[in-house]
């Protein structure tokens, strides 16, 4: 699996059925670094920010991506991090959306909205289905799923760089009225820097 360069729809994302994080899963090390990053933007003259952090050790991208969005004729502009772990093996991208009316509002919407996204996944997925965990966020609700793509397992994973990752994470969260899309790449949910991105996640807060 590739981490995804663009957003194409942060409302269709999907998993389903509730998981409990695995018990044996080490905890990640802690970073004195660890870097607070801000992703902004201006919705009918009002900024939002959301601020995540992440370990020090990761590098980081930000950008800012035009897009149509819902079927809405102009393009917006959605706050963007990509986010690497020192050997490349664990990748976090979010994207902010704007505050629409569209956006889902409830759990169940929020949970519709993954299951929806992920449908096209499932078939190349060694899972076969989805199952959804909901997010122990500070602030806001949010459900994430992890599936695995059936064509890499078996194969020796690389020890560093960006492509061909074993497993993919999806997260949607509604923090306020800003809906943020998250996926996670990786190889082993148990890697510490797996954990650490989770974890950054569920930090998530709108800065007020």
């Amino acid at each position: 699996m590739r981490l995804p360069c663009c957003l194409l729809s942060l409302l269709a994302i999907g998993l389903l059925g509730e998981t409990k994080k695995p018990s044996d899963a080490q905890p990640a090390k802690p970073d004195s670094k660890a870097q607070v990053i801000q992703l902004e933007r201006e919705f009918n003259g009002k900024r939002k920010e959301i601020t995540l952090t992440v370990p020090g050790r990761f590098t980081n991208n930000e950008s800012h991506l035009a897009l149509r969005y819902q079927g809405i004729p102009k393009p917006v502009v959605v706050g963007e991090l990509t986010s690497y772990s020192p050997d490349e093996r664990v990748a976090l991208h979010v994207s902010v959306a704007p505050p629409y009316k569209a956006n889902p509002k409830t759990e169940e919407e929020i949970k519709t909205e993954l299951r929806r996204f992920l449908e096209e996944d499932i078939p190349h997925s060694a899972e076969g289905k989805v199952t959804l965990l909901k997010l122990q966020m500070e602030q806001g609700v949010g459900y994430a799923a992890t599936l695995t793509d059936k064509s890499e397992v078996g194969k020796p994973r690389p020890k560093q760089g960006k492509e061909d990752y074993l497993l993919k994470t999806d997260a949607l969260v509604l923090i306020g009225d800003l809906l943020v899309h998250c996926t996670i790449m990786g190889d082993d949910v148990k890697n510490p820097d797996y954990i650490a991105v989770i974890k950054a996640i569920e930090g998530m807060a709108e800065k007020k």
